[in-house]
């Protein structure tokens, strides 16, 4: 098969290629990782050159993106995962966040159930704990303003309902709802 270059990347001439141009020829990195495939590339898929060298087309330094914006998320950082080993998908809602503990940039990925607030599990472990220091006494009067309400009173300090409850119950305190309702003052 005849090769030639087109800017940085190689083409091969495939005539009857779906994808080929006005001449004749395909990209040569699609027709490898096609070959790997067993298909010709659906719509929208995108091949990355991993190493960034767009002559370097051996399989090992291709990664097929299911979307032009799967591709796109990687560039900017969001972390990459492929179900079959062969086309990868990224989070698409990403974004450059600051930790709430040490103030360090991270890429936030999220999906609907929550949205990272810290860049690392040690960050987050150490941000539950410091919110504990806060007094117990305003702990509990955070409590009788809720009317008993864990659940707020834990967002607001950080931490879990549960862990709340454990804290209390480590100091010697009361650590259930109706202990704080407004009419056990």
């Amino acid at each position: 098969m005849k090769t030639v270059r087109h800017f940085q990347y190689e083409l091969e001439y495939a005539p009857n290629h779906p994808k080929t141009n006005n001449k004749g020829f395909v990209l040569k990195h699609v027709l490898v990782v096609e070959e790997m495939l067993g298909r010709h590339l659906k719509d929208g898929e995108t091949v990355h050159h991993i190493d960034g060298n767009k002559k370097n087309n051996e399989l090992e330094n291709l990664m097929v993106f299911a979307t032009t914006a799967d591709h796109t998320a990687y560039h900017k950082g969001a972390r990459a995962w492929s179900d079959d080993g062969k086309v990868w998908k990224t989070s698409r809602q990403t974004s450059v966040k600051r930790c709430l503990y040490c103030n360090k940039p991270f890429i936030a990925e999220s999906n609907k159930k929550n949205i990272r607030k810290y860049c690392s599990y040690n960050c987050a472990r150490k941000a539950n704990g410091k919110a504990c220091r806060i007094e117990i006494e305003n702990i509990k009067e955070m409590l009788f303003e809720t009317n008993g309400n864990f659940s707020s009173v834990a967002k607001k300090l950080n931490m879990s309902s549960s862990g709340l409850s454990k804290y209390l119950k480590e100091h010697g305190e009361n650590n259930h709802a109706k202990d704080y309702k407004n009419d056990a003052r």
